[in-house]
């Protein structure tokens, strides 16, 4: 019994090591804005839900502005997500009011600043051409990830026309919540991309000016 206790030890010390499974990294506002500028990413099956939520005529009219999920006072309520998950856009063709982005169910908003300032270049973390004015309208690009929940509401929105683009990941993904300032990480992400979106010219998002390139092309 000793000899078959020794020789199975031995064996274990002369097998190689397996390797270790690290875990999966976190989706941060990193991630997602290399995902935005990557083309390579593009063909790359995700298990990722979008939706989006907006301002259209609940009627099924014409008149796609002021139309909330709820309205509290002078307070409106844009979205209200469930984690985990992103905003990776933010549209609006009037942003108007003083708009409040609450994370995780934060009691502070991580963003609250008057809607249009997120589109003029003053806000650090919302920087051109990611952020900014374009064909009649403002969006921003600026990935806003969070771990469980996200709301977005503007007070005193006066007409407001608006779009929001959110993802949902699996209900196991481990997320970096959206946090100002921006990390050493997001940081540089966000010059890379940056400098990626200027790099191709022009103003429109550049997945939507290559696809447009290639249609051309062909």
């Amino acid at each position: 019994m000793r000899k078959w206790i020794a020789a199975l030890g031995l064996l274990t010390f002369l097998l190689p090591a397996l390797p270790a499974h690290s875990a999966p990294v976190p989706i941060g506002v990193d991630t997602l804005l290399r995902r935005e500028t990557d083309l390579s990413q593009l063909p790359k099956l995700r298990d990722w839900a979008s939706s989006l939520q907006s301002s259209y005529d609940r009627t099924g009219g014409n008149g796609d502005a002021q139309n909330f999920l709820s309205m509290t006072g002078k307070t409106a309520t844009l979205a209200d997500l469930t984690g985990p998950g992103a905003v990776v856009r933010l549209w609006s063709a009037n942003p108007n009011g003083q708009i409040k982005v609450y994370i995780d169910d934060a009691p502070t908003p991580v963003i609250d600043v008057p809607f249009a300032k997120l589109f003029d270049g003053s806000l650090p973390a919302f920087a051109p051409p990611l952020t900014q004015a374009s064909s009649g309208g403002f969006y921003s690009y600026l990935p806003l990830p969070y771990a469980k929940h996200c709301r977005i509401t503007v007070d005193d929105p006066h007409g407001l026309y608006y779009q929001v683009n959110s993802l949902t990941f699996a209900l196991n993904t481990s997320v970096r919540p959206f946090a100002l300032p921006l990390t050493d990480a997001d940081q540089a992400a966000l010059q890379t991309a940056v400098r990626a979106w200027k790099s191709l010219g022009g103003s429109s998002p550049p997945l939507q000016r290559w696809g447009h390139a290639r249609l051309v092309a062909l």
